[in-house]
């Protein structure tokens, strides 16, 4: 659907946004590069490529491509969350990175959909599949943001995905039950007898 927009619209910065995430969750990283380096001049926003940008650099693991791309999400956040700031310090300690993430999860001003997504992907990054959740639930249940159910599926959250809680997690936002109706499992999940399931990526 992407790929057909971008022939309709090459110029469209949102389009290509979209696109270079969703090659990212296929794990087709190669295109979502090429991708953002063409349309790296265009104008408008940026805050959606250069963190895709980001988690390509992290899965690299090359630490100062890494800070590098960090910097550049920074710049170009359009929803300013004041602990990825922060997180900037300590990125290369896992420790350290992880107690900031949990104390913004539990400071009131980020108590809204988004912020709540970017600290538990961050979190994920650094293999606290808790923390993750824990975010994931409270923006698409408790702060209702369940047009971004799609944000489940980013690759780094493939741990996560393992937990029972985040199969629960599935279920309570009616994920299940649509499979289950539907026969339509998709690409990460599969049913288990007659009323389970697990996710497979």
């Amino acid at each position: 659907m992407f790929e057909a927009a971008r022939i309709a619209d090459p110029l469209s910065g949102i389009v290509s946004a979209y696109l270079q995430m969703t090659y990212f969750f296929a794990g087709r990283e190669e295109d979502s590069r090429a991708e953002y380096e063409r349309t790296i001049d265009l104008p408008g926003s940026r805050e959606i490529q250069e963190h895709t940008a980001f988690f390509r650099a992290w899965n690299l693991g090359d630490k100062a491509r890494t800070r590098a791309q960090f910097r550049r999400y920074l710049d170009s956040q359009g929803v300013p969350t004041p602990v990825l700031a922060q997180l900037l310090d300590v990125l290369e300690r896992p420790e350290a990175a992880r107690a900031l993430l949990h104390e913004a999860l539990d400071d009131p001003a980020n108590h809204d959909p988004i912020r709540t997504l970017f600290i538990g992907w961050h979190g994920a990054l650094y293999g606290d599949d808790e923390l993750a959740i824990a975010a994931s639930r409270r923006s698409l249940i408790d702060e209702f943001w369940l047009s971004g159910k799609f944000v489940l599926w980013w690759p780094f959250m493939r741990s996560a995905r393992r937990k029972q809680a985040f199969r629960q997690l599935a279920r309570d936002l009616g994920l299940y039950d649509y499979w289950r109706a539907s026969g339509n499992w998709g690409d990460f999940a599969q049913p288990v007898g007659d009323d389970d399931f697990e996710f497979i990526r």
